[in-house]
């Protein structure tokens, strides 16, 4: 009886250990699988540069395969995790002559080998066209399945969003929903896109349009919301200024921001939320993984990996599918674009020799091609349409396509001169994006109220410019039809002298070098800013003041 007991009792321990064993186990792996990794990769404004062929101190060239060491780099993301998601901030295509010519097809080549999930519309994605890189019926990137997306681009006939943009989609990963938000910056578009592109479009306030579909989102079983913004800003003592901080302050119910368009490095949090922005040109990505447990999500990591280091190595990490998409790209079009056309017997730089707004050498050099070649008294071109800068050394077909990839034209109109001055306002006024001239100088007064600090201005020769006479003028044609905020240009008296020449800026600049066949940078001065007046004309005082001692 007793040896009886015993064994009962032994046989109860057994039973106890392993049910506590049982009982221990089963907490533990119900939090494991309930713990979810997401990583979210983002690129932005890459424009195109699938390489980049860089003049070395030697004059040797190299060949940076900037869109084989990218898709390694995020590839590498991926295969350490299925439930990564890849996004794209827009102005992926316009930019470089191998993504031009050929419309950007190799771009959405390499997207689609990465397996992109979405992508917010850029301001340069209308460049061509909307319906040059956009299957406007499935509202997908050509030959993709890559959605566009676009929540607050608005239809003014139609009242509802333009039929090219989704407003969002809804990804699975790791069996939880993730929404993606797509919206553009209502306050720059509008300024920025050839207008007869966007006539009919009006870009909306995006706050109130993403704060009501993250309630959408997330009643629907949404558990993380990324906004991916074609929408930037700057850091400054690290404080994000800009638009995205605007935007970020004022949303309600996101995860995350991710932006783009002002082709700098964000990574920051405003009201706890992450925003980020992932530089430009191929150099960089966002990298930000998200815990999720229990259906709640954290943000346990988020970076800007820089890869430009990679990029000047002998034989850097690349991923050689996507290196076949940019090499059978290039050999359509490098034959072309290989020819010199020309010298730079120096390097001819955007730098602007006043601040904030000011000419300079490159901005001189185009501003007097297009007087030559439109025979006007003044020309004018925007600083944004000049893409680069020209190096001392060969000049190459493809380096002028890099510097003027839009097919802007060159536009002939009539104003009076103080319709010019309004011109020239518009350009130093708050938040003016500057101007390049020619035919003319002048001089302006920061500390004067915008829209009331131009003046001194003198035609070339010397001769004021009188503010009742009419001049003709030769400008492009996305400035001529109010682009860059210069609404002087689409006034009723000149608009209705409008001439297009149909003659590209590009071929024009093409023609020069050719026909210059050695390019020098201009030294005169055609912008002044009082600040820097003041301080030559106090210096010209001392000078006087000790030769008369």
């Amino acid at each position: 009886m007793e040896k009886k007991n015993v064994c009962i009792l032994k046989l109860l321990i057994i039973l106890i250990t392993m049910l506590s064993i049982i009982l221990t186990y089963i907490p533990i792996s119900s939090a494991a699988s309930s713990t979810k990794i997401i990583d979210i990769v983002e690129i932005t404004d890459l424009h195109g540069y699938l390489y980049n062929t860089v003049k070395m101190q030697d004059r040797s060239t190299l060949k940076q395969q900037i869109g084989a060491i990218l898709a390694n780099e995020i590839k590498k993301i991926k295969n350490s995790n299925p439930n990564t998601i890849i996004l794209a901030a827009g102005d992926m295509f316009q930019g470089t002559p191998v993504s031009n010519i050929l419309k950007g097809k190799p771009v959405i080549d390499m997207m689609k080998n990465i397996g992109f999930d979405a992508m917010t519309i850029g301001n340069h994605e209308y460049d061509w066209g909307i319906d040059a890189v956009i299957d406007t019926k499935r509202k997908t990137l050509k030959n993709s399945d890559i959605p566009v997306l676009g929540a607050n681009i608005y239809d003014k006939n139609t009242k509802k969003i333009v039929n090219y943009c989704q407003p969002y989609v809804v990804v699975n990963k790791a069996n939880t929903k993730i929404g993606i938000i797509g919206v553009v910056d209502n306050k720059e578009f509008p300024n920025i896109i050839l207008p007869a592109y966007i006539k009919n479009v009006e870009f909306k306030d995006p706050v109130f349009i993403v704060n009501n579909l993250a309630r959408k989102l997330r009643s629907e079983g949404v558990k993380i919301i990324v906004v991916l913004a074609h929408m930037g800003g700057y850091m400054n003592n690290n404080i994000l200024t800009g638009n995205i901080a605007e935007f970020a302050k004022n949303v309600k119910g996101v995860d995350i921001i991710l932006g783009g368009h002002t082709h700098s490095v964000v990574n920051t949090k405003i009201n706890g939320i992450p925003v980020c922005v992932a530089n430009c040109q191929g150099k960089g990505y966002i990298h930000i993984k998200v815990k999720l447990k229990n259906g709640v999500a954290n943000v346990v990591k988020q970076e800007y990996v820089d890869i430009t280091p990679l990029f000047n190595i002998s034989n850097p990490p690349m991923d050689k599918e996507v290196l076949e998409v940019i090499e059978k790209a290039d050999k359509q079009v490098s034959r072309k674009f290989s020819k010199v056309i020309g010298t730079a017997v120096s390097d001819i730089t955007r730098e602007q020799r006043a601040k904030p707004y000011g000419d300079s050498a490159l901005g001189n050099w185009a501003t007097d091609a297009i007087r030559e070649f439109a025979h006007t008294d003044f020309a004018f071109t925007n600083n944004g349409g000049l893409r680069i800068d020209l190096k001392k050394g060969p000049i190459t077909l493809g380096d002028i396509y890099q510097l003027m990839p839009f097919d802007n034209t060159i536009v002939i109109l009539k104003m009076k001169g103080s319709q010019i001055k309004t011109i020239l306002e518009e350009a130093v006024q708050d938040n003016g994006k500057g101007i390049q001239v020619s035919g003319l100088t002048f001089k302006y007064d920061m500390k004067k109220p915008s829209m009331n600090r131009v003046y001194d201005m003198k035609m070339s020769n010397g001769t004021p410019i009188e503010m009742d006479k009419v001049y003709t003028v030769a400008t492009n044609n996305f400035m001529a039809t109010g682009g860059d905020g210069f609404k002087e240009f689409t006034d009723p008296s000149v608009a209705k002298t409008y001439t297009d020449t149909y003659k590209l800026l590009r071929d024009v600049f093409i023609e020069k070098i050719q026909k210059q066949k050695e390019l020098k940078p201009s030294l005169e001065r055609r912008i002044f800013s009082s600040d820097e007046v003041s301080l030559s004309l106090h210096g010209y005082l001392n000078e006087s003041m000790l030769i008369m001692k």
